[in-house]
């Protein structure tokens, strides 16, 4: 009977494990997949920190990278930035879409909204 019961717990234990796995890869697959060469770049500058974009991090993309005008001055003509902050998606090194903060120095866009932007490449 002891035997048995044993049986029984290390087979749910294994079941339990093997669910967990396997949600666990199809989660990693869906944002690899998701993101496929889709580069995002967050410019912002330390004058502005109070309008920081607190989910930037949070984007599944391939790559997601902060820079701090104040630091990196060149980014601004480099990559044409007017206000800050400023969001830039790349597909394959080519700029597809850009969101920019309005007068008031706020982003105006949101996580869903750039998101679903970028599920859709």
């Amino acid at each position: 009977m002891i035997d048995r019961f044993n049986t029984m717990i290390v087979y749910t234990l294994f079941i339990l494990c093997m669910l967990f796995f396997t949600s666990s890869s199809k989660s990693q697959t869906r944002r690899a997949t998701t993101s496929n060469n889709i580069y995002v770049l967050y410019i912002n500058a330390n004058w502005n920190k109070q309008n920081d974009v607190e989910w930037i991090d949070s984007l599944e993309a391939h790559k997601v990278d902060q820079v701090c005008m104040t630091h990196k001055p060149s980014i601004q003509k480099k990559c044409g930035v007017e206000v800050v902050p400023t969001i830039i998606i790349y597909k394959n090194d080519i700029e597809i879409k850009r969101y920019t903060a309005d007068i008031s120095f706020k982003l105006k866009a949101t996580r869903k909204e750039v998101q679903e932007f970028i599920d859709k490449q």
